[in-house]
């Protein structure tokens, strides 16, 4: 089995943050039952947040890095080298 990728790790986050998403839109409809699950679940939806936008970084660094390679062999084809 290929060892997870940086897509498939943030594709598995987004279902967990649309959990909390939706979670944190129901307290907040359903008169705040509970302050401190709403609290709670605030705190989770923010780490997923955080979370996702690491990822997305990763991503583009990685993204950047592989324009690169290709450039450089693009490159050496053109050239005729080995």
């Amino acid at each position: 089995m290929p060892p997870p990728t940086a897509d498939s790790t943030l594709l598995a986050r987004w279902p967990a943050f649309l959990g909390h998403a939706l979670t944190v839109v129901t307290l907040a409809l359903g008169g705040l039952s509970s302050f401190h699950a709403l609290k709670a679940d605030v705190v989770e939806l923010r780490a997923m947040i955080a979370g996702l936008v690491q990822n997305e970084n990763h991503l583009r660094e990685d993204l950047r890095e592989l324009r690169s390679e290709v450039r450089e062999l693009k490159q050496h084809i053109a050239k005729g080298s080995p």
